[in-house]
């Protein structure tokens, strides 16, 4: 009987002892007016301008033509987040990518140096890009149409190469039922 009493007393003064992180979003927050900021203010006064180096496909100038500005950011980001160790406090998205060679995270710029020294002593196929489809600066469903017609020149889905195929097993996991919607609607 003193359970069926101690109970609802219980629960009816746990009501005012709630933690102070369970209470709603209260403004001025500095951290998340900070976030906001760059986020939305774009343009005007105040603006951040944060997503000022975003280009579209047909404007890579400065990386060179037939490159993604936006892609090659999002890249990179995620691989300098991917390498975070968060014990240590090395990685995050903070480029260390570009600074933390030493780490065994981030053995590509290594990798890399290697191969640019061979490629500086002779290499003559410096300029072999391979697009993905037959249009390079619009967004379109061409990707979708030409793999379901099997005549693709994308190598990461018919490459001669079964383990760099990332395309063909994303483009195929749901047996390609998505793949099969996109030809449908190329807007």
């Amino acid at each position: 009987m003193l359970n069926r009493t101690l109970l609802p007393c219980l629960a009816l003064l746990s009501c005012f002892f709630v933690p102070p992180s369970a209470s709603a979003y209260t403004w001025p927050d500095p951290q998340t007016d900070v976030l906001e900021a760059i986020y939305y203010q774009q343009n005007g006064y105040g603006g951040r301008r944060f997503g000022t180096f975003v280009r579209t496909c047909d404007e890579g100038a400065n990386l060179g033509p037939g490159r993604t500005n936006s892609a090659e950011w999002v890249r990179t980001a995620y691989h300098d987040m991917a390498t975070a160790d968060v014990e240590a406090g090395t990685g995050g998205i903070d480029a260390s990518i570009g600074f933390e060679t030493l780490r065994p995270e981030n053995v590509g710029f290594a990798a890399f140096s290697a191969s640019l020294l061979k490629l500086m002593m002779g290499q003559t196929n410096i300029d072999s890009k391979q697009p993905f489809d037959d249009t390079l600066s619009a967004l379109d469903n061409n990707i979708a149409t030409q793999f379901l017609d099997n005549n693709t020149q994308n190598a990461l889905a018919f490459g001669p190469n079964e383990t760099t195929q990332s395309d063909f097993c994303i483009f195929s996991s749901d047996g390609g039922a998505l793949m099969r919607k996109l030809p449908v609607a190329p807007s």
